[in-house]
């Protein structure tokens, strides 16, 4: 008999508008870490309980690829940002982007590329894409691939990234202190204190609290460069960054747990002293400047909830509400840019980049807990946001102004939504879903500056309309199941911003007329999908696998005025991907836990439109072709002592940097990342030594564009950080 894990809910849809433990098991889609390390060694793959239909079903019965990574193993394996687990994920791509900071990554799933096509949420809240939580305290991450427009609405055409955090249990008191001191090559000394306390106050009430804070040292320095104006002193570790948070949960029942009310508020503070891009090629640790100008950046966040479910003889009626709060800022160094362009003697020129957004969600919804073949999961959601991103002046030599902008932008979204499934027979399953939908975006942007044609432009943009999704699945006996699946998925569109006089002579020639390009819709997409999901050898062996097909139109792609120096974005072309993943988890003996995932996208233009930059045939920008990842997690005990081990690879294989033109094509080069760790327990606490990036090989992450004008011959790239080695100590109460 398999054991069994409940987890919780999570729900939550946000859509950002820019312009821009033992036996520790690596979890690719359902394997957890068994209890105590004197227990006896695991006899089966444990059974994982997931609600990404909005129930609790073991992720083998849910017709949909989902990887499952579970919270005890990030913690054991040391993943505490995206960048860390996402390569572990087949099929999902990321790229990072220089907006607001230089933790923003782009996330793309099954080839589906571009701002707002993947959904991020955090237990029941949606946030922003581009945002990265520190993985700490997490019961589980939950990639969910293929559209999600029937549950999660529109920002997660691509597919659904959710962190879900541990919960408040009156079941006994918890605490655990962790610590990890390291060494960087290239860098300096790190440090990672996190700590837990879990408070039962009665047996219907409990609170749980935790605090974090982290040291990383920087790995790039800033030197004069050859024909800087004055030789300045040398600056090392220029991109030193560093991140504080916590958060306070409570969970109070009433009525016999017939009433569950969960609050909880969330908060993060992130700074960067300067940015953490390499010069040209991801080795490089030189950053050659002509004046020492810092660039740092920061980036806090809160966030407040309140969740509660009651239950009834039929169902749960659970409503999500939250609150989120973003602001901060981001400088760059653009002077060699500025040179460039107004051929003026060097002289310096710094950007700023200001942002404040706010969001509010509630999400009413009910789960049935009927008697017979018909189960239904019905709700609705609103959510409004507002961002508001700003350009202070911009001051360079002469003058007092090069470039400055206030932009704000209102999104709402209203919708209703029902998933429901009917047992045909005890063997087949059919699903069947919908979700109607009705979004607003207001826009106002205020520009300035010689470098721009200075005015106020405004305008709004709405979109209605219905996301279907259909499924069958066929159980072939209680271990392998076999299912297809059909779902449309979809984005908000949006308003472009430009002077119609003195773009007019670009849209005539592309023969567009300018009232068609004010506002741009929602795109859409059909995905297809087969997949099987099976256990075997007593459930000590696991293999899920599926294959899809997508046909993406009306994309929404960014048109380059030539003439004016706008950009406008417009539904133009269609785009296609085809690919599979596979995973596979193992117990290959007695405390040797084995998983493998692949991943193979096939994402190309078919239709170019009115983009002549990214021709038909061409490979969808910053989706590699192959990504594998493998784990090995092993434990013994040896002369009465309890030893662990585990090392994992992910190989990415190359892609296409969005920083592209068709004469000099750039090329994200393959990479492979191995990290290991091994380690003793030893009463109470975990100690381990570890060695992340251990053949200290250096990735292009993402080629950021600059706020201001990309310098020919030197691009900027994010890169991961060089080979770290350190203790970890994890100590449980």
């Amino acid at each position: 008999m398999l054991d069994r894990i409940e987890c919780s809910a999570v729900r939550g849809v946000l859509v950002c508008l820019g312009s821009l433990a033992s036996s520790p098991v690596w979890s690719a889609t359902s394997a957890q870490p068994t209890e105590a390390s004197d227990s006896a060694p695991q006899a089966a793959l444990t059974e994982v309980i997931v609600t990404a239909t909005k129930r609790s079903e073991s992720v083998q019965e849910v017709p949909l690829s989902i990887t499952v990574l579970n919270g005890e193993a990030l913690e054991r394996a040391g993943m505490v940002d995206f960048k860390d687990y996402a390569v572990h994920v087949p099929n999902l791509a990321f790229s990072y982007m220089d907006f607001f900071g230089p933790t923003a990554q782009s996330i793309a799933i099954r080839g589906v590329q571009g701002a707002n096509t993947t959904g991020m949420y955090l237990d029941e809240t949606p946030l922003p894409e581009n945002m990265d939580p520190r993985a700490i305290d997490l019961a589980r991450i939950e990639v969910l691939r293929g559209p999600q427009g029937t549950l999660y609405g529109a920002e997660s055409m691509g597919g659904t990234v959710r962190l879900i955090t541990r919960q408040p249990s009156t079941s006994g008191f918890e605490a655990n202190v962790h610590n990890a001191l390291s060494y960087t090559d290239h860098g300096g000394t790190n440090d990672a204190l996190d700590g837990v306390l879990n408070l039962p106050l009665s047996q219907s009430a409990a609170l749980r609290f935790v605090a974090f804070a982290d040291r990383i040292s920087g790995i790039y320095d800033r030197l004069p460069s050859p024909d800087a104006p004055t030789q300045f002193a040398a600056r090392d570790h220029v991109d030193r960054s560093h991140h504080e948070g916590g958060s306070l949960a409570g969970l109070f029942n009433f009525g016999d747990n017939q009433l569950t009310v969960t609050p909880r508020f969330i908060f993060e503070r992130s700074a960067a002293d300067g940015k953490p891009y390499a010069d040209v090629i991801p080795g490089n640790f030189k950053q050659y400047r002509l004046f020492d100008i810092a660039e740092p950046s920061r980036d806090d966040w809160n966030l407040g909830t309140l969740t509660l479910r009651w239950r009834t003889p039929v169902g749960d009626i659970t409503s999500a509400t939250s609150y989120f709060s973003r602001s901060g800022f981001a400088n760059e160094d653009f002077s060699a840019a500025a040179d460039l362009t107004f051929g003026l003697p060097s002289t310096p020129a710094l950007i700023i980049d200001q942002l404040h957004f706010t969001a509010t969600s509630e999400e009413l919804r009910f789960s049935s807990s009927f008697h017979g073949p018909f189960q239904l999961t019905s709700g609705l959601f609103y959510q409004s946001s507002i961002q508001h991103f700003a350009t202070p002046d911009t001051p360079f030599g002469p003058f007092d102004n090069l470039f400055s902008q206030a932009t704000r932008t209102e999104i709402t979204e209203s919708a209703l939504f029902t998933e429901a499934t009917y047992d045909l027979t005890p063997q087949l399953r059919l699903l069947a879903g919908a979700r109607a939908f009705d979004n607003k975006v207001r826009y106002v942007a205020t520009l300035a500056g010689i470098a721009t044609n200075p005015g106020t432009f405004s305008g709004e943009q709405t979109g209605k309309g219905v996301n279907p999704k259909y499924s069958l699945e066929y159980s072939v006996n209680p271990d392998v199941k076999v299912y297809t699946t059909a779902a449309k998925g979809f984005r908000v569109g949006g308003i472009n911003a430009y002077p119609d006089a003195v773009c007019a002579t670009d849209l005539a020639a592309l023969h567009i007329n300018t009232s068609a390009t004010k506002t741009y819709n929602s795109d859409t997409l059909w995905s297809y999908e087969v997949g099987i999901k099976s256990d075997s050898f007593a459930h000590k062996l696991r293999l899920n696998a599926a294959a899809y097909h997508i046909d993406w139109s009306g994309l929404q792609q960014l048109l380059q005025l030539p003439t004016c120096g706008f950009n406008l974005t417009v539904n133009s072309g269609k785009a296609r991907s085809d690919g599979a993943e596979l995973e596979l988890d193992a117990l290959a003996a007695p405390g040797l836990n084995l998983s493998i995932g692949a991943g193979y996208e096939n994402a190309r233009i078919i239709d170019s439109g009115l983009v002549t930059a990214i021709p038909a045939g061409a490979r969808v920008q910053q989706i590699p072709r192959f990504n594998l990842t493998s784990n090995v997690d092993y434990e013994a005990q040896i002369l009465g002592h309890g030893f662990f081990a585990h090392v994992d690879v992910a190989y990415i294989s190359s892609s296409i940097s969005t920083n592209n033109s068709l004469a000099t094509p750039l090329i994200r080069g393959a990479y492979a990342l191995t990290n290991a760790r091994i380690g003793q327990h030893i009463g109470n606490a975990d100690v381990a030594l570890f060695a992340d990036n251990l053949f200290n090989r250096m990735a292009n992450l993402g080629d950021p564009q600059p706020e201001g004008i990309a310098l020919p011959g030197r691009p900027r790239l994010a890169t991961n950080r060089p080979l770290t080695v350190g203790l970890d100590v994890r100590i449980k109460f």
